[in-house]
């Protein structure tokens, strides 16, 4: 049962932190391709916390279940809740940082893409952005209660194996 951590590493500018915001309904939005034959899948998948999923020939759950079209192989995908370790804050800019982990079975991540659905805390200020879409891998405003610029830039990821 291979497991991959999401890292994500980002600049920040006056930035408190950046959560989802719920864990238990933040869509992560996943590509992944097949391990019994290497096909990668067209499109991203959603993966939810809060969503289970019946899985075929077994009493278990999953928050993902799929059959790859191309070898009939079946795959399942987990985010260990334990392991969703956001938020990531001021003192991680510029470092990669586990923000969770999936349990994976005949599947394997291979692209993310950031989305909507985040909420980001100004540093100098109570002001909280809520909705925040990091899609474009970027993100400014502006902070009306400390009069300065706000943003989040340079976002990447990568999928580590444990």
């Amino acid at each position: 049962m291979p497991k991959f951590n999401l890292d994500i590493r980002c600049q920040l500018e006056n930035v408190k932190e950046f959560v989802p915001a719920s864990i238990q309904t933040f869509e992560w939005r996943i590509k992944f391709r097949c391990t019994g034959c290497n096909e990668e899948r067209d499109t991203f998948r959603v993966v939810t916390i809060g969503e289970k999923f019946p899985q075929s020939n077994s009493r278990g759950e999953s928050n993902l279940v799929e059959t790859c079209n191309f070898c009939g192989n079946k795959g399942t995908v987990d985010i260990l809740e334990k392991a969703a370790s956001f938020p990531y804050c001021e003192g991680d800019s510029g470092q990669f940082k586990s923000v969770c982990t999936l349990d994976c079975r005949g599947l394997e991540p291979v692209n993310f893409d950031f989305g909507h659905g985040y909420c980001v805390y100004a540093s100098h200020s109570s002001q909280k952005f809520s909705d925040v879409d990091l899609s474009e891998k970027e993100w400014t405003d502006y902070d009306e209660i400390a009069k300065e610029s706000i943003g989040i830039m340079e976002l990447e990821h990568k999928f580590v194996r444990k």
